[in-house]
């Protein structure tokens, strides 16, 4: 799989699934950075930081989180998230909800809406640019 991805924001407060997504991304994209958050709040701070930073990048956000929501995330994002903002956003969640789908329709800079796990498809797609 080529890219010219180098980076991935993995924010989501279950342990495993840094785990299991940073062995998946690596058998892919062995050249890729990845940068995981079991704090929504540290990664807001640290992702709120380099929003315009050149490195093409893409996060991969839990919807259901302690401290942040996926959906808070989102809101207190949203002010760094202008057209200088180099970040492609994508929630990844267990959830399969219409009306979690249907939710990210008020955060138009999110790209997409992916269940967990991440599949091989899934990540050609958002790595691609």
């Amino acid at each position: 799989m080529a890219s010219k991805l180098t980076r991935f924001y993995l924010v989501d407060d279950d342990e495993l699934f840094h785990l299991i997504h940073n062995r998946f991304i690596r058998q892919y994209l062995p050249d890729a950075e990845i940068v995981s958050f079991v704090d929504p709040r540290e990664a807001l701070q640290v992702i709120g930081e380099k929003a315009e930073d050149p490195q093409p990048t893409v996060l991969l956000l839990d919807v259901n989180m302690p401290y942040l929501s996926g959906w808070e995330w989102l809101a207190a994002f949203s002010p760094k998230a202008g057209p200088a903002c180099t970040v492609r956003i994508y929630i990844l969640s267990s959830s399969d909800s219409p009306q979690d789908r249907d939710r990210l329709r008020d955060y138009p800079f999110a790209r997409g809406y992916l269940v967990k796990p991440l599949s091989k498809d899934a990540l050609e797609r958002i790595s691609t640019l």
